[in-house]
């Protein structure tokens, strides 16, 4: 077993002994697993972010509802709204935040009843845009309304009793 080598002519021996390449080696693995662990933790970091970028759909992005602008435009695109309707369409919308606004900001109401408001006003909501629709548009406006309740049906958001969300 060689302890010492003699390198190029040189007088003094290069000592390199087992224990010091295990210390070395050692050393170099928790810096690499520090860093593996640090690469790990920042991939679960941004996991959050990049699902909520990706998370779009079904007439609003995911925990933000779509303005009154935006929802005239949607409607505008799908109904072919005339310049009229498109202006008593976004009267609706903005009425409807206005009163949505003032619903979630009661802090009398009870979860129930709150959950009542928000639907009477998303029905007044659905009966006015409808009365500013042709039959042709309105027919579609239903069908739009069916699958939107389908897809929410799915999503299990709704039971069958129309009751409030978990909190």
């Amino acid at each position: 077993m060689i302890d010492a080598v003699e390198v190029g002519g040189s007088d003094k021996p290069l000592v390199e002994s087992k224990t010091a390449r295990r210390d070395e080696m050692t050393i170099e693995r928790s810096i690499k697993m520090a860093c593996a662990v640090v690469v790990i933790g920042l991939m679960f970091a941004a996991m959050p972010a990049l699902a909520q970028e990706g998370g779009q759909g079904g007439g609003h992005r995911r925990g933000h509802m779509m303005s009154p602008e935006e929802r005239t435009e949607h409607l505008t695109q799908a109904l072919d709204l005339s310049d009229d309707q498109k202006g008593k369409v976004l009267s609706i919308f903005q009425d409807e935040q206005k009163q949505m606004e003032a619903v979630r900001s009661d802090s009398s109401l009870s979860r129930d009843d709150r959950w009542s408001k928000v639907r009477e006003i998303h029905q007044n909501t659905t009966t006015q845009i409808k009365g500013a629709l042709n039959p042709d548009q309105a027919k579609k406006f239903d069908e739009m309304q069916q699958r939107m309740e389908e897809r929410r049906e799915q999503r299990g958001s709704n039971n069958k009793d129309n009751a409030p969300p978990p909190q």
